[in-house]
């Protein structure tokens, strides 16, 4: 379903939503006004995130966040929590020389965060997350967890059931009887309910704020919000779409009421059913006409491993631990230069997004004459996921993921890849796979499909590793899942 969505659609012209800004703002305005007799309400906006500040490092996505108004926040938390953000800014380099007082939110039980906007142009891929983003009570640290599925392109609810330039509403709450009461108004104020989303917060998991008590005695969770925009049709549409500040309301009930856990929404299967086993014999083919190439040209096999699945998310494990674990590290992010310890949390993961790696021999470097090989499934290719990319980059402390320090390769680097080791295999096999070379000098090698890795990139002591991401399947609606798609491998040879 999702992968269709862009076929036929102009990827011409401006970005132009079914209802315009100003109308838009004024459904708002006129929500803000029919719920103020029981909320107190703040205004907020969805804004982009810019490239330039070192957060949201993956190179082919856009990411926007929700922001507030800094009088929204409890008396004294302002400080405390930015304390513990510039606290935390060597193990998450995003939170460096930043304020989280109107970055990131608090909620009550029966507290509400409503975004009312547009979505974006049309787009491979496009998702709203929330997380976890500092836990101050037993003890401060940054989980960054999320704490259930996405809302993404594939069941989110709009104005004009496309997924594309269409309004739509998110209600952030735990309560039945708050998210009845703003789904209401907004319905009231003009924005039909079959554009209202849900993202409903498990209580029982959350800190969330205890009514009457003060902040600082309190401590509750600050919460975060993403939401992420890759491959756009028209790159031009996009830049237009994210110089839009959307309208954000953050209520805050006036009296203290019962409190209802809204039923929340179980998790969905990663398992389709679908696989890519079949690929597994011409993969073996490959991998053996790889090493024969290079073989021919005096160069052994000095590694092979294969990728493996980091954030165990099936069932939240690995984001419901980043919870309760201030010093659990689900992925190998290497902390300081010699990668002698990780970077601790979940570091904004997200269930849409399948994060794979490898981390090769702490002897073997991209020295003078070496070569490095990625090959595997093109899994876009299959639709096991909407898009992807793998990223070689230099395994010392803040330079891993980095993408200054680091060469990607996507669906582009990797159509036609595998013909010239494998002519023999029919060209819809061949298509499925890929092989790419890395090295200091391609031009002797042989080979096609050969990214040049500066020094200034990759040093030739430094130590390498892989990650890898694969976002959305669209028959599950989630990340690919592991045990469906064949590896990719990293070989190294000298």
């Amino acid at each position: 379903m999702g992968l269709l969505f862009l076929a036929g659609l102009a990827a011409t012209g401006h970005y132009a939503c079914d209802r315009d800004l100003v109308t838009i703002e004024g459904i708002a305005a006129a929500a803000k006004s029919s719920l103020s007799d029981r909320y107190t309400v703040y205004s907020g906006s969805l804004v982009a995130v810019p490239t330039s500040t070192g957060g949201a490092v993956n190179p082919s996505s856009r990411y926007l966040s929700v922001h507030v108004d800094r009088a929204s926040f409890p008396d004294g938390l302002c400080a405390l929590v930015d304390k513990v953000a510039q606290g935390n800014c060597v193990q998450h380099p995003a939170l460096c020389n930043v304020s989280l007082c109107n970055a990131a939110y608090t909620l009550a039980p029966t507290d509400a965060l409503v975004w009312l906007g547009c979505t974006p142009p049309p787009s491979i891929y496009f998702s709203w997350q929330s997380y976890v983003l500092i836990r101050l009570r037993p003890k401060a640290f940054v989980p960054w967890a999320e704490y259930g599925d996405t809302l993404n392109h594939v069941v989110l609810n709009t104005s004009a059931r496309r997924p594309w330039n269409s309004t739509s509403a998110i209600i952030v709450s735990a309560d039945v009887r708050t998210i009845q009461q703003t789904s209401a108004a907004l319905v009231a104020a003009g924005l039909e309910s079959s554009a209202h989303n849900f993202d409903v917060i498990n209580a029982s998991l959350l800190h969330l704020e205890r009514p009457h008590v003060p902040g600082l005695v309190d401590r509750p969770d600050f919460l975060q919000t993403f939401v992420r925009v890759a491959e756009p049709a028209s790159a031009e549409q996009l830049t237009e779409y994210l110089n839009v500040s959307w309208p954000v309301l953050l209520l805050r009930a006036r009296e203290e009421a019962a409190f209802e856990q809204h039923a929340v929404p179980p998790l969905r299967n990663l398992k389709t059913g679908v696989n890519e086993s079949a690929l597994a014999p011409p993969l073996a083919q490959l991998r053996e006409a790889v090493l024969a190439h290079y073989g021919a040209r005096n160069r052994s096999l000095l590694s092979a491993e294969p990728v493996q699945q980091y954030h165990l998310d099936a069932d939240l494990s690995d984001d419901l631990r980043c919870l309760v674990d201030p010093s659990f590290d689900p992925e190998p992010l290497p902390l300081d230069p010699n990668a002698t310890t990780n970077r601790t949390g979940c570091g904004a993961a997200t269930r849409d997004c399948l994060y794979t790696g490898v981390t090769a021999p702490s002897t073997l470097f991209l020295t003078s004459g070496r070569v490095l090989v990625l090959l595997g499934v093109n899994h876009r290719r299959t639709r096991k996921s909407a898009y992807g990319n793998l990223m070689l980059s230099a395994y010392v402390g803040a330079k891993f993921t980095d993408y200054k320090y680091s060469v990607t390769i996507n669906e582009t680097d990797m159509q036609g890849s595998a013909h010239q080791y494998v002519p023999e295999l029919p060209d819809d096999v061949a298509q499925n796979l890929f092989a790419v070379s890395f090295a200091r000098d391609c031009s002797e090698l042989g080979v096609s499909a050969c990214k040049v890795v500066g020094e200034a990139v990759i040093g030739s002591s430094e130590r390498l590793a892989v990650l890898g991401r694969d976002y959305l399947d669209v028959l599950s609606a989630a990340h690919p899942d592991f045990g469906e798609m064949e590896p990719s491998q990293l070989l190294i040879l000298g």
